[in-house]
């Protein structure tokens, strides 16, 4: 009999966030290793709107199961933090699990996972954990006065560890939870180079991209401190695009300048569906990403990373974390700065300025063969398939 895995939270599945993207692509390896896949979640909307009057959801293969949250947005919030749980296990009593399933719980919400792993200890289940990011204080609007950090802190010390096994993102989170004896797999964000096809660029203009997705970990003002260094320095042939960032935000910092330079030397693309998205990647030759080194940074993996480099974006990032020094080759199928500084992104911009077209092409072609070699899911089948059998 087929092994049924349940996938739960509320990431805004498909597409509608970037946890969403790492559960689609875990989905798929499971698919792929033997396993039928539940997916307990809010939809995407624009997904459900496509779908009609389905009674019934499925994505790719996947089995969706719909939890919907009010529109009232404090209500909401009291939902997801004290009456998700309940609403999980209401879908998973539907789905009809057998000793042994297994229960996947992407969710930093501490209520829903006890609630689940109760559910599990009742049913004789199996839980796993994916872990994708590592909080700080700073995160929360209080800071260290804040109730929410002191909760995810107990969650993250006293609740994850309750599991029968985690998959953390990061060596940086994989390295703490092995120390205390958890079970662990170690996944990276990974991709799906068959989704889309790779386009090849002919444009003469060199134009990087900066997707923002939620909070941000990224240093936004580096960035854009150096795209005025680089506007001052009189570089042509340059534009700059970002996306998930407010109009404002840029204007703020560019002041007078802004209404000269906007549509010229950056363009801010107002909200894009996923699609529209993915062709703005095509578009583009390179991805800018500065973050200054932290705890959150050293534990997150972006998503935004070996997804643009599956339609040839070449990264120009700072070093920080897994992806740099585990995946990213300097040079070959990257650009990368060793300080998270005005002058150091600056000197990668013109390194990727200067690039011919030759090197760039080959550059490009490299980073797609990062992402087919190293991201793309089927890579992961295997190692993926034998973690969980072992449960």
């Amino acid at each position: 009999m087929t092994r049924k895995v349940v996938i739960c939270g509320n990431f805004n599945f498909p597409r509608g966030s970037a946890s969403a993207n790492y559960i689609q692509y875990m989905a798929l390896a499971l698919i792929e290793g033997g396993f039928e896949v539940h997916i307990i979640s809010s939809i995407e909307r624009s997904f459900l709107q496509k779908q009609g009057d389905a009674k019934e959801l499925h994505y790719k293969g996947i089995h969706l199961h719909q939890i919907v949250f009010s529109d009232n947005k404090y209500y909401k919030n009291y939902q997801l933090q004290f009456l998700q749980g309940s609403m999980i296990t209401k879908e998973l009593d539907k789905i009809g699990l057998k000793d042994n399933d297994i229960i996947f719980v992407s969710s930093s919400v501490r209520t829903l996972q006890r609630k689940v792993r109760e559910y599990a200890n009742k049913h004789s289940l199996k839980t796993i954990t994916c872990i994708l990011e590592w909080y700080e204080s700073s995160f929360y609007k209080y800071g260290k006065l804040d109730f929410r950090y002191w909760r995810y802190l107990d969650m993250f010390k006293n609740v994850y560890p309750m599991q029968d096994a985690l998959i953390p993102i990061s060596t940086y989170i994989n390295d703490h939870f092995e120390k205390q004896g958890c079970r662990t797999l170690l996944l990276p964000i990974m991709a799906d180079i068959s989704e889309y096809p790779k386009t090849e660029r002919k444009e003469h203009t060199k134009k990087f991209v900066f997707p923002a997705n939620g909070k941000m970990k990224d240093d936004l003002n580096v960035m854009l401190e150096t795209i005025a260094l680089v506007h001052e320095n009189g570089y042509k042939n340059v534009e700059f695009h970002f996306s998930g960032i407010k109009e404002s935000t840029v204007r703020e910092y560019f002041k007078d300048k802004f209404d000269r330079l906007n549509n010229k030397l950056f363009f801010i693309h107002k909200w894009m569906d996923y699609d529209e998205l993915i062709q703005l990647y095509r578009e583009m030759d390179f991805l800018l990403l500065a973050r200054k080194t932290s705890q959150q940074t050293l534990a997150n993996f972006p998503s935004k990373v070996p997804e643009t480099m599956s339609y040839g974006v070449i990264p120009v990032v700072s070093r920080v974390g897994d992806y740099t020094n585990l995946y990213l080759r300097d040079s070959i199928d990257s650009i990368q700065f060793p300080e998270n500084s005005r002058e150091s992104c600056y000197n990668a911009i013109v390194r990727a300025i200067s690039l011919s077209e030759e090197e760039q092409k080959a550059m490009s072609n490299n980073a797609y063969l990062c992402v087919k070699d190293r991201f793309d899911y089927s890579n992961w089948v295997p190692q993926i398939k034998r973690f969980f059998d072992a449960l």
